[in-house]
């Protein structure tokens, strides 16, 4: 079964760096603490994190996110 909930947290994360839009709707069902996975967990909360301010949400801008945020 876990390998059922890790795919539905990398498909959940791929939706949207694909299409950021999704993030919106993402975040009124799941929450960065439903995350199994602390690398997808940490790629969420990058993009709740530049959504937020107003950045761009994709691979590139994530990673650094994510590498950023690592430092701190």
């Amino acid at each position: 079964m876990t390998g059922d909930y890790r795919l539905a947290e990398q498909c959940c994360i791929g939706s949207i760096l694909i299409s950021p839009e999704t993030l919106e709707i993402v975040r009124g069902i799941v929450k960065a603490s439903d995350f199994s996975d602390q690398h997808i967990k940490n790629l969420y909360t990058a993009a709740c994190k530049l959504a937020d301010q107003g950045e761009t949400i994709d691979p590139v801008t994530v990673k650094a996110e994510v590498a950023d945020s690592a430092v701190t």
